[in-house]
């Protein structure tokens, strides 16, 4: 059966489709098999991926891989993201060495890194999968949450502040790092909770096994019953919430395959990006 890949493309990112282009004229120089798909058609009616996919290139910044990595998930197939975007923490490989990504790719000269996924519920019921963080905050408005947060069903702190993240190592260098929490391998197993501006001195990010169950719990009171409560997934769901709400976070059985075609580390990336 000949191989098949899939190309999930982002307009966003590439208006032109220039990239989108260099890869297709790539696949055809090589004989080689390959379906495209828009990530925001494919977001809003979904598809199915087919059995003898090999891998998924994505054209996007980490956003769209993000969002690419929830629509395979099911299938288990590998995901090389080619950074069209801005910053690239979870992308394979630049667009200037494209092609020699998808060279190597093709001939199966890469490594796959697997990162871990969380599922996080609201009150019992799945809210969604997530590849790197769950964050619980107010929409529009400054006032202070007050949140309860317990790992394994013991309380760890009650704190006042913009809200709280939890977060994968995947995460750790998103609105994670952004808010003082701890950077993270992203190949290690564990979850990170981390308060966003807290109204505290002694507040402080927390590092959970990936084994360990997150809850987080908006008290019952009236003040909490506004409409700009909610939670956003992979930063793009919002999921509302109101008093009494109880959001639980745990590790997932879902996994995401990243493929990476460079030798380098992920302390020289991270040097890298972060400048």
């Amino acid at each position: 059966m000949e191989k098949l890949f899939m190309i999930i493309s982002n307009p966003d990112r590439d208006p032109e489709g220039l990239f989108l282009k260099r890869v297709k004229d790539f696949f055809d120089g090589k004989s080689l098999e390959y379906v495209v798909h828009d990530i925001k058609t494919e977001e809003a009616k979904g598809f199915t991926v087919p059995e003898n996919t090999e891998a998924a290139v994505v054209l996007g910044g980490d956003g769209t891989l993000m969002r690419s990595a929830d629509l395979v998930k099911a299938s288990g197939i590998p995901i090389l993201g080619i950074n069209t975007g801005s910053v690239g923490y979870l992308t394979g490989a630049e667009t200037g060495n494209l092609e020699e990504a998808l060279r190597k790719l093709t001939v199966g000269d890469y490594r796959i890194e697997k990162r871990m996924m969380m599922d996080v519920s609201v009150n019992g019921e799945k809210a969604e999968t997530v590849l790197n963080d769950a964050v619980v905050t107010r929409n529009g408005y400054s006032r202070i949450i007050r949140l309860k947060i317990k790992v394994n069903g013991t309380e760890i702190l009650t704190v006042g502040g913009d809200g709280i993240i939890v977060s994968t190592p995947t995460g750790s260098t998103g609105y994670n790092l952004s808010a003082g929490g701890s950077i993270c391998v992203p190949e290690a197993e564990m979850l990170i909770v981390t308060p966003i501006c807290p109204h505290s001195m002694t507040a402080r990010s927390v590092i959970a096994s990936a084994n360990d169950e997150i809850t987080i719990e908006v008290p019952s009171e009236r003040y909490y019953e506004t409409p700009d409560l909610g939670m956003t997934l992979d930063g793009k769901a919002f999921v509302p919430l109101k008093s009494g709400d109880r959001i639980a976070v745990r590790r997932s059985a879902d996994i995401t395959k990243l493929i990476k075609t460079d030798e380098g580390t992920f302390f020289e990336a991270l040097k890298k990006k972060l400048s």
